[in-house]
């Protein structure tokens, strides 16, 4: 299948999100949790015995989550694994350690595993892999990555496989751009990506060569597909670019944030995790064992600048262990080693499949937005953004904002999905009040997302379109 590219970057924006700044995230719960020692709540929260080690977390379109493990189960008192299989023939016998897909839904509290899955020639296979991430695409299938280096495009409402691939390595975790393309590691320590068809997997569409040994576990994917990055324990995310996406060659251009100052010492920024949030933000998060374990957020529309940090949350157990359970691992508010994220579509909450841990952990953030009944943002010095009305609005609605001095202007909205839908304005503007009708004929209802850059500072409004 050969598709168009998309001719603008589609990002991701984050309803309510303002300066894009984070306001406070909040520990909510280990939401899947695997031990009593890991919860307040003791046996009760238990709801996934022996889940252990936490690589792969992803939400499907219902809200269900999506998870597993790199370890088998192990359970807490008896020593046993819940997931072990014999398989017996006339001339051996096998024990196999099986790794499920687990899937929570968080409205009835109810897990269903996959320990086996039906492949569309009628065969099954059994989770024997160790996880390696989890993605969804435009449909919502969620991408299971293993260890053993299969990969899996699943049906996230019949759990039956659509797709199988094996790259032949340990796998890392995937990326999927906006048309369904799978990025896909070839290894922890990965010399190519290999490209997916989203609807034939007999072999790579393309692939993204002359990667360096020492990648850690982790790949991110812009969504038009022009930007590969790849996480790097020598420092920093590699950026790999094609001006056509997965239709071109993609080469090295550059090496984001490479390194960070703590204290007036300097260390290379050893990445682990690179996730999309729902503003188009990439967050990008340290290494387990290092002193200085950092989570940034940047924003690839002003040149991968840090727009944010998470050191207003206290994410990281501290480095002398004594934030940790009697098991050694991370207590549940706390983090050491990302393996794997996603927010929801909203953006006000976080998953964390966190390697030191339990289970899945869950956040809850709060933003500064411009809302209803909260008529402006403000940046001293530099620009007032007004509320659009009228809102609700059905063709046409005005954004105002007042430039404080004059500055170069960007005026993009998107759907709830992250497409951009229209560009208003993208010009040296001069001080002043103004106003920019958006024209939303030919859109469907729902909720659109106004973004206003001025120079490098950020504001975002939500609207409702009602037909």
């Amino acid at each position: 299948m050969k598709k168009l590219l998309l001719g603008v970057l589609t990002v991701m924006l984050l309803a309510g999100l303002g300066y894009g700044q984070l306001s406070t995230w909040t520990f909510d719960s280990l939401i899947v949790n695997g031990r009593t020692i890991a919860t307040d709540y003791g046996a009760a929260a238990v709801n996934v015995p022996g889940f252990r080690n936490a690589y792969s977390v992803t939400l499907d379109p219902d809200g269900k989550i999506w998870c597993g493990s790199y370890y088998e189960r192990l359970t807490e008192f008896t020593s046993e694994y819940p997931d072990r299989i014999v398989i017996m023939t006339p001339t051996d016998t096998t024990t196999y350690a099986v790794k499920p897909i687990f899937i929570l839904d968080p409205a009835t509290g109810e897990v269903d595993t996959l320990a086996f899955l039906n492949l569309p020639d009628g065969s099954i296979d059994t989770l024997v892999g160790g996880h390696r991430g989890m993605g969804t695409d435009p449909q919502g299938n969620i991408i299971a990555s293993f260890s053993n280096g299969l990969v899996y495009k699943i049906n996230y409402q019949t759990h039956d496989v659509i797709r199988k691939y094996s790259t032949g390595g340990s796998n890392g975790r995937p990326g999927v751009d906006a048309d369904g393309y799978v990025y896909q590691m070839d290894g922890v320590f990965a010399t190519k990506v290999d490209i997916l068809d989203p609807d034939d997997w007999a072999a790579p569409f393309n692939t993204v060569t002359g990667i360096s040994a020492g990648v850690t576990r982790c790949m991110e994917v812009s969504p038009d597909g022009k930007n590969v990055y790849i996480c790097s324990m020598s420092g920093g995310i590699h950026r790999y670019y094609s001006a056509d996406g997965v239709f071109g060659t993609y080469t090295l251009v550059d090496t984001i944030l490479y390194s960070v100052t703590v204290d007036t010492t300097t260390y290379p920024f050893v990445t682990n995790l690179a996730q999309w949030n729902p503003a188009g933000l990439l967050w990008i998060a340290s290494y387990d064992d290092v002193s200085y374990r950092k989570i940034f957020a940047l924003d690839p529309d002003q040149n991968y600048m840090i727009v944010d940090s998470l050191k207003s949350f206290e994410f990281f157990a501290n480095t002398d262990g004594s934030d940790t359970t009697t098991g050694g691992y991370a207590q549940p508010k706390y983090l050491r080693c990302l393996r794997d994220a996603y927010f929801n579509a909203a953006g006000d909450e976080f998953y964390a499949a966190e390697y030191y841990g339990y289970g899945i952990k869950h956040y809850s953030g709060t933003f500064t937005s411009i809302k209803p009944g909260q008529d402006r943002k403000v940046v001293p010095g530099l620009f007032t953004l007004y509320h659009n009305y009228p809102n609700p609005f059905n063709p046409t609605t005005v954004i105002p904002f007042d430039l404080h001095k004059s500055a170069h202007v960007v005026l993009r909205i998107y759907d709830m999905r992250g497409a951009l839908v229209g560009k208003v304005i993208d010009e040296n503007t001069s001080a002043g009040p103004h106003k920019y009708t958006f024209d939303a004929r030919g859109l469907a209802s729902g909720h659109y997302y106004f973004k206003l850059t001025v120079d490098h500072s950020v504001a975002t409004g939500k609207m409702l379109l009602v037909k």
